[in-house]
């Protein structure tokens, strides 16, 4: 099969699964029919469950992310040595947890809100406001962005393109293809919230709330709060190295203090 058919196939089955972004609103005004509020009950179970996973597994990229840094400073720092994959492997680590990540974060409630009215409405309010958020503005900006990035994204695939560095990697494709995933995914994530809201507001079935589907121990949170702080510390330090200006012994002094800096008093 070829990348052609492939995408045909893709496309086809987006507009067959396109009614079902309608299903909150026939669980509104449908309210006496058990199918429509059962099968929303069950898409919601999906979404919740495949996008917790992803974003239980996306996390630890958070890890690499740190450690391919923080390499990258102490090689260039003490032996002069630049590698180009590991430079470029931070930018792949940090797109693919905002990309894959963004979903899980939607589901947790930990997106930036703006509506200063939202924290003071009652649980009918709030279900009202997911409801018209979804359809008003997250459900037009998600199937913009998927329309307007098919192109560039098959366009990618057929040439596998890749770094324009010679010693680069070569998956500049795959970081593309993740905007698909990341527009495919919130917008699962928003019919998910907004068929909570319309089960909230029938009556029908009560779904977990998020801070009980998603089970983070204070310790996992603590570990990537470290892990955050010790990347922002060595980006600022790499940032710093670059404009230092001095002989070998200054810039392996400057080398030991990144390391004690970042894994002794940050991790």
């Amino acid at each position: 099969m070829d990348l052609h058919t492939l995408g045909g196939a893709i496309t086809i089955l987006g507009w067959l699964l396109a009614p079902l972004l309608l299903l909150p609103i026939l669980c509104l005004f449908a309210a006496k029919a058990k199918f429509s509020s059962d099968l929303q009950y069950q898409i919601c179970t999906l979404i919740d469950d495949v996008n917790i996973a992803v974003g239980e597994g996306v996390k630890w990229l958070l890890v690499a992310l740190v450690v391919s840094t923080a390499f990258g400073v102490i090689a260039l720092s003490i032996f002069g040595q630049a590698w180009t994959k590991f430079d470029e492997s931070a930018t792949y680590f940090h797109v693919s947890v905002i990309l894959l990540g963004s979903a899980a974060t939607l589901l947790a409630g930990r997106h930036v809100r703006v509506d200063i009215f939202y924290t003071k409405f009652s649980a009918r309010q709030k279900a009202w406001t997911e409801i018209i958020g979804f359809y008003v503005l997250l459900m037009p900006f998600c199937l913009v962005l998927l329309w307007n990035a098919q192109n560039f994204v098959a366009l990618s695939w057929v040439s596998l393109e890749g770094s324009p560095e010679s010693d680069g990697i070569k998956g500049i494709f795959i970081l593309k293809t993740l905007i698909s995933v990341f527009a495919l995914m919130v917008l699962a994530q928003g019919l998910s919230l907004s068929g909570r809201a319309a089960l909230l507001l029938t009556d029908k079935k009560h779904l977990p709330c998020p801070p009980e589907l998603i089970n983070r121990s204070r310790s996992n949170q603590n570990e990537l709060a470290r892990l955050s702080r010790a990347f922002d510390v060595c980006l600022c330090l790499r940032s710093a190295y670059g404009r230092l200006r001095g002989g070998v012994h200054t810039r392996r002094r400057v080398a030991h203090l990144c390391c004690d800096w970042c894994f002794y008093r940050h991790i």
